[in-house]
């Protein structure tokens, strides 16, 4: 986002991609708000065995600020700061007034999660904005600390990610890659 792009053409070209998508896509974030009825077949179940939750959904936006894998080369940070190493893609909708219906729905699906967990289960959304416009983070950690793993087991990382072996370098024996770190 910055002073090469026309975000008013970037806005208009989101509209019609949000459009198109959410025609063909159920799970839309940008339909729940005018179509409600999307989440009343949503529930949260626990799967006992692996502690975890999932709702799947789809945005669409343009991609303004992102680090992803592969992992090249090891980072310069203290062995305490591993546990914040992250992978992330941060969307913006430029904009865009249908991108707002994606802001909206995640707020509602916030709130749903608010009433189904207890509280301190679930990591809050936080909006934020760049230059005036609405942006959403999609995030991951790359690693869990032994003492939290649900049954201790290590998954390793794609080659795509860990070409070069750096992340199980870094972790040492304090952290591991789970699979709730899995994108």
């Amino acid at each position: 986002m910055d002073r090469f792009y026309d975000k008013e053409e970037a806005a208009q070209a989101i509209k019609l991609l949000i459009k198109e998508r959410c025609g063909k896509d159920a799970k839309h974030l940008s339909r729940i708000p005018k179509d409600p009825d999307v989440l009343d077949g949503v529930s949260v179940e626990k799967d006992d065995a692996e502690n975890i939750w999932k709702l799947v959904f789809t945005a669409t936006g343009v991609i303004i600020a992102q680090d992803l894998p592969p992992v090249a080369r090891e980072s310069r940070i203290s062995k305490d700061e591993i546990r914040f190493l992250s992978q992330y893609v941060r969307i913006s909708g430029m904009g865009s007034i249908a991108f707002e219906d994606t802001i909206i729905a995640l707020k509602g699906i916030q709130q749903l999660g608010e009433r189904e967990f207890q509280e301190g289960d679930l990591e809050e959304w936080t909006q934020f904005t760049v230059q005036g416009h609405n942006v959403i983070e999609f995030s991951n950690q790359y690693f869990t600390p032994c003492s939290q793993a649900i049954n201790g087991d290590s998954v390793r990382f794609p080659m795509d990610v860990n070409p070069n072996g750096v992340p199980q370098k870094m972790a040492g024996m304090q952290w591991i890659h789970a699979e709730d770190n899995e994108v």
